[in-house]
């Protein structure tokens, strides 16, 4: 198992893309892989602010593929992550 907390910034995490397939080139023994890639596989994973650049997308499903990774079938909400800031607007505004 290994935990990941990509780079912000995407000349780092394209050098970590390429680490990850070269890892997984020597595996023998299935593999798990979970955390922060700070990128997404695709739009729809993103609600709010800059549509994802395609270019980060692209090379973000390389590496994914490349390493031999499956994403499993995810059950439950459609993001794993809020801030929640418009709730805590609403509630400092006294909206219920």
């Amino acid at each position: 198992m290994t935990g990941i907390y990509a780079d912000n910034w995407e000349d780092r995490r394209k050098d970590f893309w390429n680490e990850l397939s070269n890892f997984a080139d020597g595996l023998t023994l299935p593999w798990l892989v979970l955390g922060d890639f700070h990128c997404v596989r695709s739009g729809s994973e993103k609600r709010g602010g800059n549509s994802p650049i395609s270019r980060f997308v692209t090379d973000f499903n390389s590496a994914i593929e490349n390493a031999g990774l499956v994403e499993p079938r995810w059950e439950g909400g459609a993001f794993t992550w809020s801030n929640r800031a418009r709730k805590r607007m609403q509630q400092s505004k006294g909206c219920h």
